[in-house]
């Protein structure tokens, strides 16, 4: 891990930003009137199309924006070589930022210990972000 990601990296500002952007995300998904993404049985994202509240015409292209960057982030999440790792990093990722759930929660749904999930945490974390430019360095 510490080959991937560099220790020169502040993770608080760097999950405040995550932070911020999620937030933002679930309020376009809340004003859209659409569901909170699901993974798929082959570890990708599953977008629920639904009718939405509000007309296309008032829906602003920053909104859209807001979609096409959340995919762009959340399909970073990856792994170069194994699928399956990929598969549970993009679980782990949705579990514990999307959906708040707690690390033991994650842990009896994906079947991995603590340590595991940290690491996949971290790992997604640094992963989508990066991928969006959210990432802050240390000085």
């Amino acid at each position: 891990m510490r080959n991937n990601i560099s220790d020169n990296i502040d993770w608080y500002e760097t999950k405040r930003n995550m932070g911020s952007f999620l937030r933002v995300y679930k309020i376009f998904l809340e004003r859209e009137g659409k569901s909170y993404p699901k993974i798929g049985l082959e570890g990708t994202l599953v977008l629920v199309n639904e009718k939405n509240k509000f007309n296309a015409a008032t829906r602003s292209q920053s909104n859209l924006k807001i979609q096409e960057l959340f995919i762009e982030g959340f399909t970073a999440i990856m792994h170069p070589f194994n699928p399956e790792i990929t598969k549970r990093r993009r679980k782990i990722f949705l579990f514990r930022f999307f959906y708040g759930l707690s690390i033991p929660l994650i842990s009896e749904r994906v079947n991995y210990q603590r340590n595991v999930i940290i690491l996949d945490s971290k790992v997604a974390i640094y992963q989508f972000c990066e991928a969006l430019n959210l990432v802050c360095k240390l000085f």
